[in-house]
């Protein structure tokens, strides 16, 4: 304590200061020892026998200086020091550093149940900082670095509640998205697609969910008539088809590929008809002497290819009988058979 004058200099010397310390249960007094400190402060030290509550009154000249008398608990020592080791012990789990009691927190009359009460707090606290650091581990976040406000402030533990159920929603959202998302990118895979990047918000939004299980579904859905079309184009000799990715992923992209789809079917229809037909092109070309025919994928595909290769079946065939008969005649004739060019022979006069 410190003692000044009316004239706010240091009172120095003992004489005028009393301290006077009495058990509130039995009454009895506690010899004080006073301290001069030499500078206007005086250190007083007293030994009580039992645990307990006591009143401490200091006085000047009589008189109680101010804020007294006070009361004051006296604890067991052995049960406060194993209190603040318990306190300390885990703040420092917690990464908190030491805490450094006052004396006035020491000299309450409720200290052992102040201390207990903190300590009870901090074992919560303890739990609820290991709950979150496992959890943003699973969520694979970085440790999370705690102040000291977060863990000793009086809503400490329901904001840190509040957090741990949090992560546990999330952690919950994760697990189901997951599967999804890998079955989104090996769907993308087999249709050569590169690998998607999402957002944010497109794996933790709130309609996230519903929404990546959409994308996945229409992948599925997508991933046959994107074999089928490649098959088709395979059969028809065509190269593979580089798809972009509007063409398997955009909001018309089925109807579109079932279209594409349906056409491929439809020029392999054509094809597979005029083939016997082509044959048969080749052959009269062959007794005629022309070399074989060339033909473009359209004149084998396309929408009047069968018609187009049927009349040019049926030229030939007529040209040819025409030779048969003009080569008959003149052996009736007894002239050398004839020799047709290849442009006579090809116009269609």
């Amino acid at each position: 304590m410190f003692c000044r004058d009316a004239n706010n200099k240091p009172v120095i010397g003992e004489d005028a200061l009393e301290v006077l310390i009495s058990d509130d249960a039995t009454r009895a007094q506690v010899k004080a020892t006073i301290m001069d400190q030499k500078d206007g402060s005086y250190a007083v030290k007293y030994e009580a026998k039992v645990p307990g509550d006591y009143t401490v009154m200091v006085q000047i000249d009589g008189q109680p200086i101010k804020d007294m008398p006070r009361r004051v608990h006296v604890a067991r020592g052995k049960d406060l020091d194993a209190l603040k080791n318990d306190i300390n012990r885990i703040r420092e789990r917690i990464e908190l550093p030491k805490r450094v009691f006052t004396e006035e927190e020491l000299g309450s009359p409720k200290v052992e149940e102040n201390l207990g009460r903190e300590r009870d707090k901090l074992q919560n606290v303890e739990k609820l900082v290991q709950q979150i650091q496992q959890l943003r581990k699973q969520l694979g976040m970085p440790k999370r670095v705690f102040t000291e406000a977060e863990l000793t402030g009086p809503h400490a533990e329901r904001e840190l509640t509040t957090e741990r159920d949090g992560l546990q929603q999330r952690l919950a959202h994760k697990e189901k998205m997951d599967p999804i998302i890998e079955e989104i990118q090996r769907l993308r895979k087999q249709m050569d697609l590169p690998p998607r990047v999402f957002t944010p918000d497109e794996l933790w939004g709130p309609t996230s969910l519903a929404d990546r299980a959409a994308e996945r579904d229409h992948l599925k859905k997508m991933l046959p008539l994107h074999d089928e079309i490649h098959s088709l184009r395979k059969k028809l000799d065509m190269p593979r088809r580089v798809f972009k990715e509007d063409e398997l992923t955009g909001p018309r992209s089925y109807p579109e590929r079932e279209k594409e789809r349906d056409d491929l079917l439809a020029m392999l229809g054509t094809k597979d008809k005029t083939g016997p037909i082509v044959a048969e092109i080749q052959r009269l070309r062959q007794g005629l002497g022309l070399p074989p025919r060339q033909f473009k994928e359209e004149e084998l595909t396309g929408p009047t290819a069968y018609e187009d290769r049927v009349k040019e079946r049926n030229d030939l065939q007529d040209v040819t009988d025409l030779v048969q008969q003009i080569q008959k005649l003149r052996k009736q004739m007894e002239l050398q058979p004839r020799v047709f060019t290849r442009n006579l022979l090809s116009k269609k006069k």
